[in-house]
């Protein structure tokens, strides 16, 4: 679960803090979203980024319902 809010979180600090800091080394996945789309109009961009962000998420999701039950104490 923190790989996925790894992935999605750390939009809100990129924008108030750096604005993706120097040379582009502290963009996130979802800032790159944001600024593809509605800071350079790049809609198309914005998606495949958000398409790529989301096969991520759900490789993640089925690898942690996969092995994600072996190491539960029942």
């Amino acid at each position: 679960m923190s790989i996925i809010g790894g992935l999605q979180g750390g939009w809100d600090m990129a924008v108030a803090m750096t604005q993706g800091g120097p040379a582009g080394a502290t963009t996130t996945l979802s800032y790159e979203i944001y600024a593809q789309g509605f800071q350079r109009g790049a809609f198309d961009k914005a998606s495949a980024v958000a398409w790529i962000m989301f096969v991520f998420v759900l490789l993640a999701t089925l690898a942690s319902w996969k092995f994600g039950n072996r190491y539960v104490n029942e």
